[in-house]
């Protein structure tokens, strides 16, 4: 088995550490109870003093225990290398140029999947990954850039408006006398 990382979350003090990885795997082999080779359980009290060792600053059970239950999941080793090939290869196809990147698309297509994601678990009888706090502040963002976007439009009209307002009119020929049969004999 192998530890998928579903979450990284900025608060999170095992999500943001450089080791995350080698974290993950030492909560993993916790989960499933392992022994090293000398006989020694691993289980939170190892898996704290490591964290220490590790770096990470006032390490507790209840910080292992959230990390573990709310931002990985276990998988086959197959599907994290699938998940992180997919990730690089999205990633080069981006910084290529041959995916567009569209935040107003991305805002709507995260919202989408936001709600669905909260309609199924909550269908399931579980709970969400995405948190209401993430939601809020997809609907601020695409609330401002639609402000931002009309405003944009009104100044354009406003300057537009003001060009024409300021162009001098066009020259009029002064009572001038058009001879239409003189044009249509000589078309």
């Amino acid at each position: 088995m192998a530890v998928l990382a579903i979450k990284t979350e900025p608060k999170c003090k095992l999500c943001t550490h450089p080791a995350r990885a080698e974290i993950d795997a030492l909560i993993e082999r916790r989960s499933n109870r392992e022994e090293l080779e000398d006989g020694t359980r691993i289980n939170i009290g190892y898996v704290i003093e490591r964290l220490r060792e590790f770096g990470v600053l006032n390490p507790n059970e209840e910080n292992v225990k959230n990390h573990w239950q709310k931002h990985c999941t276990k998988t086959s080793s197959t599907t994290v290398v699938a998940t992180q090939t997919a990730a690089a290869e999205k990633l080069i196809e981006i910084l290529s140029g041959k995916v567009v990147v569209d935040v107003n698309a991305d805002l709507d297509r995260l919202w989408a999947i936001g709600l669905a994601e909260i309609e199924a678990r909550i269908a399931a009888g579980e709970r969400s990954g995405i948190t209401p706090d993430v939601l809020l502040r997809v609907a601020q963002e695409k609330t401002r850039r639609a402000h931002n976007e009309t405003q944009s439009e009104l100044l354009n009209m406003l300057g537009n408006g003001l060009v024409n307002a300021f162009r001098p009119p066009p020259k009029q020929i002064d009572d001038a006398v058009i001879d239409v049969a003189a044009i249509e004999e000589a078309a």
